[in-house]
């Protein structure tokens, strides 16, 4: 039972990177249970700039398929430098000293955003919020144009994306 169990997780850990888009530079490459009743996803990456080019994620034995989904999706779009708006692979850094990020996207641009946007995004993504969801291009392409780095602050970001055309 517990090799099917791996298997399956195996197989949900790889389809989550195939909804990624990751699955032509990260892989799976072992999945075993802990002592503590945790399972630990072993991945590997070779995107060309990755920070973790081997890592692994807890899984806690209990969680449901759809949890265990969210679960890997969050910690992996945070692993492989996800951008927060496109969903596509980025080069993503935190500021010394700050609860900020610097995002360089090659379809988006470079913007900094605070890590509480940054999580809020990615949440937003797992429970499909549409309302966010159509205005991330309008903050993907003010990004674009604009002629300084944007900062995506808690207090600033519903404003440009509104403000912003698509």
């Amino acid at each position: 039972m517990i090799a099917l169990e791996a298997v399956q997780l195996r197989h949900l850990a790889a389809d989550v990177l195939r909804q990624l888009h990751v699955d032509d530079s990260a892989r799976v490459i072992d999945v075993h249970d802990l002592s503590d009743g945790t399972w630990a996803v072993g991945f590997e990456d070779h995107w060309p700039e990755t920070r973790f080019p081997t890592f692994a994620l807890e899984i806690r034995q209990d969680w449901s398929r759809e949890q265990t989904a969210r679960e890997l999706r969050l910690a992996l779009r945070d692993k492989l430098w996800i951008c927060p708006l496109c969903q596509r692979r980025a080069r993503i850094r935190r500021l010394v000293d700050l609860n900020v990020f610097r995002v360089e996207c090659d379809r988006c641009g470079r913007f900094e955003i605070e890590t509480e946007v940054l999580d809020h995004f990615r949440v937003a993504y797992e429970h499909d919020d549409e309302h966010l969801l159509k205005r991330l291009p309008r903050l993907s392409s003010f990004i674009r144009e604009a002629t300084t780095m944007p900062s995506l602050g808690v207090d600033t970001w519903q404003a440009i994306a509104d403000a912003a055309r698509e």
